[in-house]
């Protein structure tokens, strides 16, 4: 069910995710975290990033602004859902497009990003935290809407979510390519830490976070 929100003299929908908004969020996560590419590498690793965490994902809860996504959270408990599969597909097609016709240095970047964080995710899961079964796993805010409530809003939903599923907690994976700051100010704690770079200077971060229900 859609619900209305007055935010900054506009209207914002928040509703389930529908099929037809993949295109719009594979933009908008291209415009958020891949606007340094070329056009062809920002529009793969969109969809490469979408079709990703809409394959692992069980919740699914977007913002529209004037017909426009602006805003989603996914959340998932690491269950292979057998409805999610064609999200899986995409993902795999994008992925063996950029591997093979591409070929740039560019998708390697973003590959240790996420291979970063699935060691720290696979190593809080198997830990004995009772936070560690649900994970939020996707935030994304369009850059000209952050700082209006909308990342707020979207994170109450998938609280409000976690709480239907008697869920003890949840945590996330971030890095610092993301607003870290926005979970210390949830309430969120800092569960573990690794370097996305170890082998260079001041090297990005990706952390853990998780909170009690």
């Amino acid at each position: 069910m859609a619900s209305n929100h007055k935010s900054q003299e506009q209207q914002i929908i928040y509703r389930p995710f529908v099929p037809t908004d993949f295109d719009q969020i594979c933009s908008l996560i291209a415009r958020v975290w891949y606007a340094d590419g070329s056009h062809e590498e920002s529009f793969l690793s969109g969809h490469i990033d979408a079709s990703y965490f809409l394959s692992v994902s069980k919740f699914l809860y977007v913002a529209e602004k004037n017909g426009a996504v602006v805003g989603l959270i996914f959340a998932g408990d690491g269950t292979a859902y057998p409805e999610n599969k064609p999200w899986r597909i995409i993902e795999v097609s994008a992925q063996d497009v950029a591997d093979t016709e591409i070929k740039s240095d560019y998708f390697q970047l973003g590959a240790q990003y996420i291979q970063t964080e699935a060691e720290l995710i696979d190593a809080f899961r198997n830990s004995d935290d009772p936070r560690s079964t649900w994970e939020v796993t996707l935030l994304c805010i369009d850059p000209h809407e952050q700082g209006k409530g909308i990342g707020g809003r979207l994170f109450s939903l998938a609280i409000d979510y976690f709480r239907t599923q008697h869920a003890s907690g949840f945590f996330l994976a971030t890095d610092d390519s993301c607003d870290v700051d926005f979970y210390d100010y949830k309430g969120l704690e800092q569960i573990s830490s690794a370097d996305v770079f170890p082998d260079q200077d001041n090297s990005v971060s990706a952390y853990i976070y998780a909170m009690e229900l």
